[in-house]
């Protein structure tokens, strides 16, 4: 098996119960809090970023997601404590969004070799020895 989806431990995904989709929102979010371009407030002495819903679908188009399927992704998402979530009221309705306390588990690179894994990888060995033997 693959290790990581979007850098994130393909098996922690399959235990939490999310995919491809959730991923590629995470990936979103973690990378647009890095980019040091996300809007910021200090919440309960935390740090919190602003997530518009539609600059998600905007901005990933093949998900082909509506603005509502992602609120209903990320609150989701918060239900597992992979991310926490704080509605300021203020000029308006704006949701911002923190990691949560279990979003390192999604970070975590251990698998358990299967045999069939083993096999996977034997075969991809043998097949390439052979294809470089050739040249």
């Amino acid at each position: 098996m693959k290790f990581t989806m979007s850098g994130f431990s393909q098996q922690a995904a399959l235990e939490f119960g999310l995919d491809t989709t959730d991923l590629y929102i995470l990936r979103w979010i973690v990378d647009f809090m890095e980019s040091g371009r996300m809007r910021v407030m200090f919440l309960d002495g935390e740090k919190y970023y602003w997530v518009s819903y539609q600059g998600i679908v905007d901005d990933m188009p093949l998900l082909y997601i509506k603005k509502d399927a992602v609120y209903k992704r990320l609150r989701h998402i918060c239900d597992l404590k992979i991310l926490k979530k704080k509605t300021v009221c203020a000029g308006g309705k704006f949701s911002y969004y923190a990691l949560g306390e279990k979003f390192e588990e999604l970070l975590r690179f251990e698998t358990l070799n299967t045999e069939s894994d083993k096999n996977k990888s034997d075969l991809n060995q043998n097949s390439y020895e052979q294809n470089t033997t050739a040249l």
